[in-house]
């Protein structure tokens, strides 16, 4: 029996683009705050998980275009549990949190701010507040932990914040090709915008300056081997030491100084907010007594459908269909002569936000977290089975002996005859009585044209460019 490597490459293509992720909203208590409210994004949804690189841009701050504030600031407590999101796609075109083959710490920042929404981010001020590397009991990393908690972690604000606005900075660095030369370690970076309340107001934390907390990609951080058989553990975090409440007040940057920031004057939600969706709230069209007036506040409507789809950028488009849905409706009763309007005058659209099932605050659990949900626009995860191969490659006679199913890895189990003396090719026999070449399973781990192709055993890879031969590896990256 013969089977391909050109139909096991086949089965990777549709992970290729989703091997990223970002940051795209968070939770209080438990309640979702809106999909990208508060939150920084790209502009461009086709970049918005791409990782940065060089740690010397300024996108080191705030990611992607992350240097442009959002109108909003979310009003948080210290005493609030902080939950923040990451997806593959803005879109959730897949419920994981990022790639497996994306492994690495996570991090969280804070920076004290004069205006959120004016505030580029890059510069000295910040302070970390969460880390989490790898575990040694689970054998996993933070970013494959969040798979297994809903694509979520938590933290709890340190309680002797001062109140005001601050910049909230998540950090993920995916190592997969750090042991590259020079190290290649991947950046996905995001901010939101908050305004924190309830502190003491005595926090001093140490702080460093981003872009420049990491001078090298050189450094131990961001070049540690994820691949070396033992890895060189404990993982040595990138950056300062955690900052809490409980920690000594030495300051090694610019200490915080003391404002009075009472009650929130910049980046307020609007109340009523009839529809929100990320940082633009919809307001209720004029009202009208004929239909002249009416096609005007139609025509007021479809202005902010359009508004709302900028808006919206990569998200689900759930909210503004919501509001086209209304213009729809107003231009129907407009077509008919139905006046007065408009229908429901300054009713609240907003879907209702009940509370899903988030992480507690502290290291992920490899277990994960019963029934996560979605941020209110989508159903989460537990941990995650890929496919079965046989079912995946239904007809291609790919044999499965892997378990039938895949691992977080990509890794696919099946075995490769190597004739002694041959260079191989993109045929491979199935073992049997009569084919004493070969008595042992060959592991492949795949992540095809974006990580890494291992090759253990006398295997030969050649296909689109990418060749690897006994424990040699060839990368490809987009």
């Amino acid at each position: 029996m013969f089977f391909t490597l050109q139909a096991l490459l086949g089965l990777f293509t549709a992970q290729v683009a989703l091997g990223h992720t970002t940051f795209t909203n968070f939770f209080l208590n438990g309640i979702p705050q809106g999909d990208g409210t508060c939150v920084r994004m790209s502009h461009n949804p086709g970049s918005a998980t791409d990782p940065v690189y060089d740690v010397t841009s300024s996108q080191m701050a705030c990611g992607l275009d992350g240097q442009d504030g959002v109108a909003f600031a979310c009003p948080v407590k210290v005493s609030d549990l902080v939950t923040v999101e990451f997806r593959h796609s803005p879109a959730l075109e897949t419920q994981d949190a990022i790639d497996d083959s994306h492994k690495g710490p996570c991090s969280v920042y804070l920076k004290k701010s004069d205006d959120p929404t004016k505030d580029q981010g890059a510069g000295n001020g910040w302070f970390k507040i969460f880390e989490d590397g790898y575990d040694e009991a689970s054998m996993t990393w933070c970013t494959e932990r969040l798979n297994t908690n809903g694509r979520r972690l938590s933290i709890k604000l340190p309680s002797d914040l001062e109140d005001g606005y601050y910049l909230l900075r998540t950090e993920l660095i995916a190592l997969h090709n750090a042991d590259q030369t020079p190290p290649a370690p991947q950046f996905y970076i995001g901010c939101s915008q908050l305004f924190v309340t309830g502190g003491s107001g005595t926090a001093s934390p140490p702080a460093v300056s981003i872009p420049g907390y990491i001078s090298s990609v050189s450094e131990p951080g961001t070049s540690f081997n994820i691949y070396a058989h033992p890895m060189a553990l404990p993982y040595p975090f990138s950056g300062p030491p955690v900052y809490n409440s409980t920690s000594s007040s030495s300051s090694t940057g610019n200490p915080l100084t003391s404002r009075d920031t009472p009650t929130q004057t910049i980046g307020s939600i609007p109340n009523p907010c009839i529809l929100k969706m990320a940082n633009w709230c919809a307001t209720e069209v004029p009202s009208y007594t004929d239909r002249n007036g009416c096609w005007r506040a139609q025509n007021n409507c479809e202005q902010q459908a359009q508004t709302c789809n900028a808006a919206k950028g990569g998200l689900p488009s759930t909210i503004c269909d919501i509001w086209q849905t209304k213009c729809t409706t107003i231009s129907n009763d407009c077509t008919d002569g139905t006046v007065p309007g408009p229908p429901n005058a300054g009713a609240d659209l907003n879907p209702p936000e009940a509370a899903v099932s988030v992480p507690p605050a502290g290291a992920l659990s490899a277990g994960g977290v019963a029934s996560p949900g979605g941020g209110g626009s989508s159903g989460g995860l537990g941990s995650q089975q890929r496919p079965p191969v046989s079912s995946a490659t239904s007809g291609s006679g790919i044999q499965d002996l892997g378990g039938g199913a895949y691992n977080g890895n990509n890794r696919v189990n099946f075995v490769e005859q190597t004739p002694s003396g041959s260079a191989g090719g993109t045929d491979a026999q199935a073992p049997s009585s009569s084919n004493p070449l070969l008595t042992t399973t060959t592991v492949i781990d795949w992540v095809i044209e974006t990580e890494l192709v291992t090759v253990t055993d006398h295997v030969w890879l050649m296909e689109r460019g990418v060749k690897a031969r006994a424990t040699g590896m060839a990368r490809r990256d987009v």
